[in-house]
């Protein structure tokens, strides 16, 4: 089995499998797959030279094998013409469409990528090290190539800890305020230069001053999601499926925050009539599902990072659109168990989604 890029080779190392067990994985996926009519998804996959892409479409991958496991759904098809969503699939009277996005963050993580692109293609040294970085908050990606040239002219000055070290040894520019501080360790002998541990300063996380960027990733997504489904009825659903490129960056608790707005946490909260058990959320004119945006859109499904692609069956935690919470009770078996009013500004996300079983 062929998979296309060095990148992609490079993710199937990844600590928690070795390679031939990895790629024994994804030999049985895609035979199943295949089986169940999706060979263009598998093909898209193995001919994906991009590693971040790949990994969209084992996401993608993971939630086909997941529904043609459902012997109650009719008509599974991945990318169905003429509309595109990415899995359109029959439950008794309605038509499901689901879109299947993984989110990135744009302050982190595509620095992380621009990063490893440029050492990849010329690695500034020559040397079997893995280096660890911090970024300060005035990093931007412009610096990068300035910071590769320093790396190759003072390269015989840097020495590798023992063991990893995330204090940073060494720090750049060598005057003013730091931009990067970084420190390096020796990789497994007859590798090359590559990232180690990455970190920033706001770790990643979404606080009151970069939640704006976290709610630009995700509309921009739901945007394009919106132009691939037909409008909401009775007979027809749409969700899209979200995976975080980072539990750092994005977890259910901050995804209602994102969502719907200010959240009003009250804790873990019981409701008297259901025991149904969640965070009340307030819905406010700061999230994303306001009350006249995205008919299209029924909810939004969060995967968890955590989840195992290659070996975990389907679950996620549900988010629905409040304008559509009413419509969506004549959908059979929507998984929203954790709606505790059909107020569109007090409810109760549903807790998990493992739906038709």
């Amino acid at each position: 089995m062929n998979i296309c890029g060095y990148e992609v080779k490079d993710w199937l190392l990844q600590s928690g499998y070795n390679k031939p067990g990895r790629i024994a994985l994804i030999t049985d996926l895609v035979k199943e797959l295949e089986t169940a009519g999706m060979a263009l998804l598998c093909n898209n996959f193995f001919a994906q030279n991009d590693a971040d892409r790949a990994l969209d479409l084992l996401l993608e991958m993971w939630l086909g094998r997941q529904l043609s496991r459902e012997p109650v759904l009719d008509g599974l098809v991945y990318e169905p013409p003429p509309k595109l969503p990415d899995f359109r699939f029959n439950f008794e009277a309605t038509q499901f469409n689901l879109e299947v996005k993984r989110i990135v963050n744009f302050e982190n993580e595509i620095a992380k990528r621009t990063f490893l692109k440029i050492i990849r293609n010329d690695p500034p040294l020559k040397k079997p090290w893995l280096i660890n970085l911090e970024m300060s908050d005035s990093f931007s990606n412009q610096h990068f190539n300035e910071f590769i040239r320093y790396l190759k002219q003072n390269q015989d000055k840097f020495e590798p800890t023992e063991g990893i070290s995330l204090h940073g040894d060494y720090y750049w520019p060598p005057a003013g305020d730091p931009l990067i501080r970084f420190s390096f360790y020796q990789a497994i002998k007859g590798t090359t230069f590559g990232l180690g541990h990455y970190t920033h300063d706001r770790s990643g996380s979404i606080t009151d001053d970069s939640t704006a960027s976290a709610r630009k990733a995700i509309l921009a997504q739901l945007k394009k999601s919106s132009n691939k489904f037909d409008e909401l009825s009775p007979t027809v659903a749409n969700f899209v499926v979200i995976q975080p490129s980072s539990g750092l960056y994005l977890n259910d608790h901050l995804l209602s925050d994102v969502l719907y707005g200010t959240e009003m946490n009250l804790g873990p909260s019981e409701h008297p009539e259901t025991k149904q058990s969640g965070f009340l959320v307030e819905c406010t004119n700061t999230g994303i599902f306001k009350p006249d945006t995205f008919s299209k859109i029924a909810g939004v499904i969060l995967v968890d990072i955590s989840v195992d692609l290659l070996r975990e069956n389907l679950q996620g935690m549900v988010f629905p659109n409040p304008r559509h919470i009413k419509l969506s009770q004549a959908w059979p078996h929507v998984p929203l168990q954790g709606i505790t009013s059909t107020d569109p500004k007090h409810y109760t996300p549903g807790r998990v989604w493992h739906p038709f079983s």
